[in-house]
Parts: C-alpha cells; structure tokens; sequence
C-alpha cells in the first residue's frame, strides 16, 4: 500500500473522490466539502493540514495550530490526529509525529497539547515527553 502524506490546499476540496475520505471520518462533523473548506480557509491563517492519502482518497488528517504570542515564544498544538481504522497500524500516524518533529523552528517554540491515552507512546517515541498538567474543560451549550 503507497501512502502519500502532504498539506492540504483549497483547491483539494474541488476534488470530489479525495474529500469524501474526510467526509467519511467518524471525527468530522460536516457532511458536505462546500462546509469543510469554509472552515479549512478559516483555519489556514494559523493552522498548518496534512493528509495521508491512499488510492486518492483520504484515509487520515493530522492539523498543528499555532499560537502566536507577544513574547515570539510560538505554540504548536497538534490537533485533529485522525487515521480511518481500515489504515491504522500502518504507520501514518508515525508519520504524521514526524512532520511535528520537524516544524519550522522559526514559527514554534514549543508543541505542546492533550493526547489520546492510547497514542502516549507513539508520541514517546517521536521526541515527546510527558508533563503533569491538568486540562479544564467547560463544554458551550446554546
């Protein structure tokens, strides 16, 4: 099985095949492309997208948002880590830690963010450490 992992670009939402592995995604709450590249232009400012795709369509999605602060000290919280179950235990999320590995210095100092119970070691074994932090959560209901 190849697997090509890249960024994701506006003009991938004019192709119908390649989206609907992301529509497909139990984690993706928009049902049409039209939606998910409002919010795909939204985010791009500060949030880089990669795919991984197989047989042109995408079987996984891993998004680092960035932080940017007065003090020039960037964060970078990996977000959206997500690998179809038909494709995991293949690597893709292996290599989705990679391109977090390997981030413009330049534009983060630091990444830091939650992580799935299950995904610690893969995360260990790409550089990352554990911290003793506690997460508040406050859902927003209307």
């Amino acid at each position: 099985m190849e697997v090509e992992i890249r960024e994701l670009t506006s003009e991938d939402f004019d192709n119908e095949k390649l989206i609907q592995g992301l529509l497909d995604m139990e984690v993706v709450g928009y049902k049409t492309s039209q939606s998910l590249k409002e919010i795909f232009e939204k985010r791009k400012v500060n949030t880089d997208t990669h795919i991984a795709i197989v047989d042109g369509t995408i079987v996984g999605i891993m998004s680092l948002m960035i932080h940017y602060s007065f003090t020039g000290r960037n964060l970078g919280v990996p977000m959206d880590v997500y690998v179809s179950p038909k494709y995991r235990k293949q690597g893709i999320a292996k290599r989705f830690i990679d391109i977090l590995i390997l981030v413009d210095r330049s534009k983060v100092w630091r990444i830091f963010g939650p992580v799935a119970k299950d995904l610690v070691s893969l995360y260990e074994k790409g550089g990352f450490s554990r911290k003793d932090v506690v997460y508040m959560e406050r859902k927003i209901t209307f």
